[in-house]
């Protein structure tokens, strides 16, 4: 497997407080990586790392296979091959669009002798086309719409073909709508580029959206990698399951094979026996009408999405234990009135993790 990006043993402080810790991660050529933590897990740090903004203390640093960190060997930023889109965009403000796409080909990169004129006009031009930003080639950066702005960054962070791009939050001061239109354009745009990118973000929805394989971080740690289908399927622990969507997690024993717990008896992967937390998705809890369908509860509030909505139920707990409240996801369909009785089940195997 040819690697776009290599992460080994990281270390990084801040004066004498220490922000990562042995951070090690390997990203795929062509793939799109997102690294996802929340405020002060290190993430950022992370990035500027990589992008060579901050010097670490120990560890390996490859872009494309590339040595760009270890132990003495420090690569400047701008002969790492490495292009970075800020949460800004950071356009240059006397430059029109054209220009700033041209702004990285009129310098050398990596020993390489910058492109002549006409090379530049052609790459300038094969970026416009590919960012559907051709009509707005002689436009000023403050005759854009935020979105508009965010493709030109990506536009010119891609211009000189860097073995990697770095995207540092880059949708966070978009609206909601806007932010999900362009997170699918630049996906887009990445894959038409063939580029390795990685996206540091808070947000779950846009990471498990967007990427091809996720790094949960947290208190400067990788606590665990692979695809947004895997991490939020079979998490690590429930703090991860908790932070990847929204979950439900109960105690409960197990025999090896299913649990007893506040909802009843439950099947679980993998097979702990003795004493566990259960973690289940708001997907795993069906509501019914049917008595036997499950546990008794009532409607407390729902969540509307469009196309479907989170139900909160308060269910009444088994052998006098208090009663609880979990969440549903249901079609919009199927959402009951607040204060409606309905009946809670559990679909499909759930996650067990050892207690203690």
């Amino acid at each position: 497997m040819s690697l776009g990006l290599l992460v080994s043993e990281v270390v990084a402080s801040f004066g004498a407080q220490r922000v990562l810790h042995d951070v090690a991660l390997e990203l795929p050529a062509g793939d799109i990586g997102a690294v996802l933590g929340p405020s002060g897990s290190g993430k950022t740090t992370l990035l500027r790392v990589v992008a060579g903004l901050h010097r670490p203390d120990a560890g390996r640093v490859e872009v494309g296979g590339r040595a760009v960190n270890d132990g003495g060997l420090l690569v400047a930023p701008e002969r790492r091959q490495v292009g970075l889109v800020p949460q800004a965009g950071a356009l240059f403000p006397h430059l029109d669009v054209r220009q700033n796409i041209a702004f990285g080909l009129r310098r050398s990169s990596l020993g390489r002798a910058a492109p002549g004129a006409r090379q530049r006009n052609a790459r300038v031009q094969e970026l416009l086309d590919l960012t559907d930003l051709g009509e707005l080639a002689h436009r000023m950066p403050h005759q854009l719409s935020g979105g508009q702005q965010q493709r030109v960054a990506l536009a010119r962070a891609l211009a000189p073909r860097p073995g990697l791009v770095l995207l540092d939050e880059p949708f966070a001061s978009l609206d909601a709508a806007l932010r999900s239109e362009l997170r699918e354009d630049v996906r887009l745009v990445l894959r038409g580029a063939g580029a390795t990118a990685l996206l540091v973000t808070h947000d779950q929805g846009e990471a498990l959206s967007f990427a091809d394989r996720l790094y949960v971080m947290r208190g400067g740690l990788v606590l665990q990698s692979g695809t947004p289908h895997g991490l939020y399927d079979a998490p690590v622990d429930t703090w991860v399951g908790r932070f990847l969507g929204d979950a439900v997690v109960v105690d409960g024993t197990s025999d090896g094979r299913q649990a007893t717990c506040v909802l009843g008896q439950v099947s679980h992967t993998p097979a702990p026996a003795g004493a566990v937390q259960l973690l289940l998705r708001p997907e795993q809890l069906a509501l019914s009408a049917d008595p036997g369908h499950g546990l008794r509860g009532r409607v407390l509030g729902v969540r509307y999405f469009g196309h479907d909505a989170l139900v909160d139920v308060e269910v009444a707990g088994r052998n006098g234990t208090a009663p609880f409240v979990v969440c549903s996801r249901v079609l919009s369909r199927d959402v009951a009135q607040v204060g409606a009785e309905v009946h809670v089940g559990v679909q499909g195997s759930v996650r067990a993790y050892p207690l203690g």
